[in-house]
């Protein structure tokens, strides 16, 4: 008689799942950025930069789709696909400019780190306003390029969770 227990199925976390958390808590820090009278600077400024690792593990997790679709670029490609490819494009490219110009103009992150930068210097502060307001557009159409997949992982991991227990009660 064996004294082993039974190996026990690991459950291994689904790629879709992680990328739906990681996508709210970006959302939902980019939201949350975009109100800096409303949380104060210092709560503006470091919540910024988490949405600034946020993005970097965002582009981790798609690192594969980024390669995939780049060496493709020349070639034939879907519409929807080379849209979607030149949206992230903008995206990245006005993040980077939201976070340099920010942290810029920054009045908690930087001297906290002992460092210091003439906010009045240059035209960082209007840098800083406009490539967010434009972020603002670019994020909204991001998501609605993505509304399916949103739709479909909410279903399968939000919605599917809360109601699937309410119905095995009745």
């Amino acid at each position: 008689m064996s004294t082993a227990l039974p190996a026990r199925r690991r459950r291994s976390v689904s790629a879709v799942l992680i990328n739906l958390v990681l996508n709210t808590f970006t959302f939902v820090a980019f939201i949350l950025a975009m109100q800096p009278r409303g949380t104060g600077i210092p709560v503006h400024e470091w919540g910024s930069v988490l949405l600034g690792v946020a993005i970097v593990g965002h582009l981790v997790l798609h690192w594969e789709w980024i390669v995939g679709i780049s060496r493709k670029l020349a070639g034939p490609l879907p519409l929807e696909t080379r849209l979607n490819y030149l949206l992230n494009l903008a995206f990245f490219v006005d993040m980077t400019l939201i976070i340099f110009s920010g942290l810029m103009i920054s009045r908690a992150v930087l001297p906290a780190l002992g460092l210091s930068v003439d906010e009045h210097t240059g035209p960082w502060r209007r840098l800083h306003g406009l490539s967010a307001d434009a972020g603002v557009v670019i994020l909204a159409l991001h998501v609605a390029m993505h509304r399916k997949w949103i739709v479909q992982a909410l279903r399968k991991y939000v919605w599917g969770r809360v109601v699937r227990p309410a119905r095995v009660g009745r």
